[in-house]
């Protein structure tokens, strides 16, 4: 790509305090701000450090590689509450990092750092990215694959083929979707005249070895599995198909939702741009410039795709990695202004966006629990819920409390609040026997007058173990603990809004070294 700017560029030093001075922001901001203005964390996070403790390779929605992540940082900070918020954010860093190395193999060295520190307003790297998920390192090594690929084009040296054949490997381990590079990479290596005559050399096949090699084991354990993560991608689809109507309706949702994901990434960059953009000729410039054109858009066509041969609806989320080399790709194509002055104020519109967006979803989160009626996780009385869950377990033996089953989101919350750390049990890591020698507690959601309707029900994404009966109540799930002891149910409140229903929780006690074999039921 040529150099889009012109004049006096900016020094090494200059641009290096300018990155890490907005990166420093972000980073304060996001994982130290949600502490005060979020009670209870989001569904995903409360599934990853679940998982995490268990160090399982994959689970039958995801593979676990997010989790051996947030799990590691843990040991560090001794597991505290803002432990996956940092790991989030480094998530964050490590892939603006990368987006700042691509754009500065494209660009000078001030419309780098404009681009990367920019990239901080991505709503998946700003409020989405506190919701720390099977996602957030994906984007990350989506990044730096498509960054050595770059490399190994331009420069054939060994090492960029090798790095791209292990940043693939990583992106599998954290998200099977990471096939998506996989294909967008055939298609650039079909297409490009640049790279396709490597396919001559040893290259491309020294990716591919790499790539097959470290991602074997999680095949392996896939075949052995019968292919789980395949049968629930099937199972989200057929539940939400929506015949003719959602071939059309969903990607068009899906589309409006894209623009609203990256549309804050382009307004610090208006001093630049100007709000009419005049468009350079030639998209197909040079094969970085190829590059980044196909990963913006055969992604998002096979998506598109996807969603209108199924009906099914699209997750805004699996569009996240479409816009990542985004601003490299605008800049290769809009012409952009050359007054010193015009960078300098995109650069404070680069800081006072990372300062709006976490103001705004601070503001969005308040108002919403002052103003909400229904059920909400992030106002979850999880700690709550934890200390009484820890304390009843106490009044009944001295033993720490070790497992932890029931509803998915009820034990999760235990699991992560409650200060001796019980695992959540579950057949991918345990049995039967291992949970009748050392006892539990179990926990179900009782239903009220308020909130009838059960929100949570089968352990899906680690296997089935609580189910409900027709009248919301686990009577047939309570039979395979012939030794428990119901205790009271438990009445929480939501954080903050009093006007949401109350929480309703229901306990049992099974006392370590009494089960009895022989008493599993199936759903």
């Amino acid at each position: 790509m040529e150099n889009v700017s012109e004049g006096r560029d900016w020094s090494i030093p200059a641009v290096r305090w300018i990155f890490g001075s907005a990166v420093l922001l972000h980073v304060l901001l996001w994982t130290f701000g949600p502490f005060f203005f979020l009670p209870n964390y989001r569904l995903d996070t409360v599934e990853m450090l679940v998982i995490g403790q268990n160090w399982v390779l994959s689970t039958n929605k995801h593979p676990a590689m997010q989790s051996w992540i947030v799990e590691s940082l843990g040991w560090l900070t001794h597991h505290a509450e803002w432990t996956p918020y940092l790991a989030a954010q480094l998530s964050v860093v490590f892939s603006v990092l990368g987006i700042w190395c691509m754009a500065s193999r494209c660009f000078s060295r001030k419309v780098a750092v404009l681009v990367a520190i920019a990239m901080l307003g991505f709503y998946y790297f700003n409020y989405e990215s506190i919701q720390y998920n099977n996602k957030s390192f994906y984007r990350a090594f989506w990044i730096w694959a498509a960054y050595f690929l770059s490399c190994a084009v331009e420069e054939n040296r060994l090492r960029y083929w090798i790095l791209t054949g292990i940043c693939l490997a990583a992106g599998l381990y954290c998200n099977l979707m990471m096939f998506l590079l996989v294909l967008t990479i055939l298609v650039y290596m079909a297409l490009d005249p640049d790279a396709r005559k490597y396919w001559k050399t040893s290259g491309p096949y020294v990716s591919t070895g790499v790539c097959f090699l470290l991602f074997l084991p999680l095949f392996v354990w896939i075949v052995q599995n019968d292919f789980p993560q395949l049968e629930h991608a099937r199972r989200s689809i057929s539940e939400d198909a929506g015949g003719i109507g959602g071939r059309l309706v969903h990607p068009l949702a899906f589309l409006g939702a894209q623009v609203l994901s990256w549309i804050t990434i382009v307004l610090p960059l208006l001093p630049l741009t100007g709000f009419h953009w005049r468009w350079k000729r030639g998209i197909w410039g040079n094969s970085r410039q190829r590059l980044v054109f196909l990963l913006l858009w055969v992604p998002l066509l096979v998506e598109l795709g996807t969603g209108m041969v199924t009906g099914g609806s699209i997750s805004s989320g699996k569009g996240c990695q479409n816009w990542l080399f985004f601003l490299i790709f605008l800049f290769s194509v809009v012409r952009i202004r050359t007054e010193e002055s015009a960078y300098r104020r995109a650069v404070v519109l680069c800081f006072a966006n990372i300062l709006f967006l976490f103001t705004l979803s601070v503001a969005v989160v308040v108002l919403g629990a002052l103003r909400g009626t229904g059920t909400s996780r992030i106002l979850y009385p999880g700690k709550a819920l934890a200390g009484v869950v820890e304390q009843a377990w106490q009044e009944q033996t001295d033993a720490p409390l070790a497992w932890v089953r029931g509803d998915h989101w009820t034990a999760g919350c235990v699991s992560v609040y409650a200060s001796s750390r019980p695992r959540v049990w579950s057949s991918l890591w345990s049995d039967e026997e291992t949970f009748g020698r050392t006892g539990g507690m179990l926990v179900w959601i009782e239903p009220t007058p308020e909130a009838p309707t059960r929100r949570y029900s089968l352990l899906d994404w680690y296997g089935t173990d609580l189910y409900y009966g027709e009248a919301d109540e686990p009577t047939e799930w309570l039979k395979k603990f012939p030794q428990a002891v119901v205790l009271p149910d438990v009445v929480l409140e939501h954080h903050y809004g009093r006007q949401r229903p109350s929480i309703k929780v229901g306990m049992a006690y099974v006392p370590p070294e009494v089960w009895e074999p022989g008493h599993a039921l199936q759903p």
